[in-house]
């Protein structure tokens, strides 16, 4: 699976990483690219699951918007 690389160069971009790492702050305060990728992906295909036969509706942006929410926030 590709891995996500986030490269910052302009100073005003660091306060989004962890001093030091190209690592975005997140909720886990993972620090470790890699492991902030799995934790990400075994949490996104758990909920992916949960949805699997729930989703109903019109999938316009606003419901769009709420299931990209419930899988990644």
């Amino acid at each position: 699976m590709d891995q996500y690389y986030y490269e910052y160069k302009d100073d005003g971009d660091v306060k989004y990483c962890y001093p030091g790492t190209q690592v975005l702050v997140n909720k886990f305060d993972i620090h470790n690219g890699q492991q902030l990728s799995k934790v990400e992906r075994e949490i996104s295909i758990v909920k992916a699951a949960v949805l699997a036969d729930r989703i109903t509706g019109n999938f316009d942006l606003a419901h769009l918007k709420s299931i990209h929410k419930f899988l990644l926030l």
